[in-house]
Formats: C-alpha cells, sequence, structure tokens
C-alpha cells in the first residue's frame, strides 16, 4: 500500500490550497481595516486642516491690507451700529473708511 509520489503532492496541494486560501482572506480583511482607519483618520484631519487653515490665514500679518467703504449720509439712525459691526470684524490688515 505505497502511495506515489503524485498522489502525495496532489494531497499537500490540497491541503495547502485552504491554508493559502484563509492566509489571504485574514490579510486582506486586514488590509481593509487598516484602510478604513486611515479613511477615517483622513477626513478628521482634513476637516481640522480646512478650519485651522481659515483663522492662520485670518490672523496672518501678511494678510492682504482690505479698505472697507461705508457710506453714511443720511445715516444719523444707523451709523454706531453699522461701525460697531465693521469694527468688530475680525481681520488683521482692516481699514474703514466712513464717506459722508
Amino acid at each position: 500500500m505505497g502511495l506515489t509520489w503524485s498522489e502525495i503532492a496532489r494531497f499537500v496541494l490540497c491541503r495547502m490550497e485552504w491554508a493559502i486560501l484563509a492566509y489571504f482572506i485574514f490579510v486582506n480583511t486586514l488590509y481593509l481595516g487598516l484602510l478604513a482607519s486611515a479613511a477615517a483618520e483622513m477626513l478628521q484631519h482634513r476637516r481640522m486642516v480646512r478650519s485651522e487653515s481659515r483663522w492662520r490665514i485670518l490672523g496672518s500679518n501678511v494678510a492682504p491690507r482690505i479698505s472697507v467703504l461705508a457710506p453714511a449720509y443720511n445715516e444719523a439712525a444707523t451709523i454706531q451700529e453699522s461701525l460697531r459691526a465693521l469694527l468688530a470684524l475680525n481681520y488683521p490688515n482692516l481699514e474703514i473708511i466712513l464717506g459722508e
């Protein structure tokens, strides 16, 4: 009852098929988890950078100078509120010009 080399090879290869399949399923599942984790981290980083960069630009001393012209002819009733609102703007190089 001796086994031939071809029967032994066939037996080993059939058993190895399942081991290789299990290995690839395990590895690809691990890669899928890493991909999902990286995607979530990238979204969080993108949201943080998007809001941070806006304030970094607005708080910079190299931001361009902006002049706001506010007409004030016949605006005696609302000029104080308008001027307060303009002065409350958060911009480093802001120039407010009131015209009559």
